[in-house]
């Protein structure tokens, strides 16, 4: 009997140590640990992210490097010519200058008897503007020769008289980052074309007319000036002078035009916006060289031409 019981308590024994060690060799969820595994595919492919789409991020960024323009010795598209560009001043204007794509400072002012494409570079002479000194065309960034064509160019800050037309001229696609004494005179008798373009920032004249003929303004953003458009009123050479203003974006300026109606000057105003722009035609009496013109009024007549002007 007490063998019996010895055995029969033996085989319990051998069948639960079977039963054990089964359970432990079939526990392959434990082994496999593919739940585990497959969890940390979602940090690696979350990983992938960050790397593709941050690298991409800072390779978009190398079109910058791409440019040359640092390693070329001039400034790469940005702040520069004095103002924000692409941007409004602080006024909050919207003035679409495009974006630079360099800087070149001329010690003396460039001499255009053709055509000129400016690339949309920035030019200036690297000098500090006074705009309370009137300058002359030694102290311009262009000299336009009679039938010469100024186009696709920024004038910075930098520089003390801007654009200078010797005679009939075309100044297309050309911006003025900041105006110092005057953006653009035109100091020779012949028409002159403005086309597109624009300028900010002028203390007082935009486009000076000292010459004699016809001025054209058409598609031309201007913003915090003075005067967009003043025929010469204490010149050496008087007579008639006329202006066409077309499609011209205007804010918060003094006056769009300034003419000298005892010489016959007209301004014909056309297809114009404006904002904070406190007069659209001022009338003068042509002054004696060096002296005071005299306004005489600002109500639109057979001199001054103007349009209904909608609010931009």
């Amino acid at each position: 009997m007490l063998f019996l019981a010895l055995w029969a308590a033996l085989t319990v024994l051998t069948y639960a140590a079977t039963a054990g060690l089964e359970a432990s060799k079939g526990g392959g969820t434990t082994k496999g640990g593919s739940t585990p595994k497959a969890g940390g595919g979602t940090p690696k492919a979350g990983g992938s992210s960050p790397k593709v789409a941050g690298g991409s991020t800072s390779k978009a960024r190398g079109t910058t490097k791409a440019g040359g323009t640092a390693k070329g010795g001039v400034t790469p598209g940005g702040a520069v010519g004095g103002g924000t560009v692409g941007g409004g001043t602080g006024s909050g204007c919207p003035f679409p200058i495009p974006a630079s794509r360099g800087r070149i400072t001329f010690t003396a002012p460039r001499r255009i008897a053709g055509s000129f494409d400016g690339g949309f570079m920035t030019y200036g002479r690297g000098i500090t503007c006074n705009p309370n000194i009137e300058g002359g065309d030694v102290d311009a960034v262009f000299l336009l020769e009679n039938g010469a064509t100024l186009q696709n160019a920024i004038i910075g800050l930098d520089q003390q008289e801007g654009v200078h037309c010797l005679g009939s001229c075309v100044v297309r696609n050309v911006w003025w980052a900041g105006v110092c004494e005057d953006a653009l005179t035109l100091k020779g008798n012949g028409n002159a074309l403005v086309v597109g373009g624009g300028a900010r920032g002028a203390k007082d004249k935009v486009i000076q007319h000292d010459g004699l003929g016809t001025v054209t303004i058409n598609g031309f953003t201007v913003c915090d000036f003075g005067k967009l458009y003043r025929a010469c009123g204490n010149c050496p050479v008087s007579g008639r002078r006329n202006v066409v203003v077309n499609n011209v974006r205007a804010y918060n300026g003094q006056v769009l035009t300034g003419i000298n109606v005892d010489q016959g000057d007209t301004a014909m105003i056309s297809n114009v916006c404006g904002s904070n722009v406190r007069s659209i035609c001022n009338e003068f009496r042509e002054a004696r060289p060096g002296g005071s013109s005299q306004k005489l009024g600002t109500v639109p007549n057979s001199s001054c031409r103007t349009a209904q002007i909608s609010r931009c």
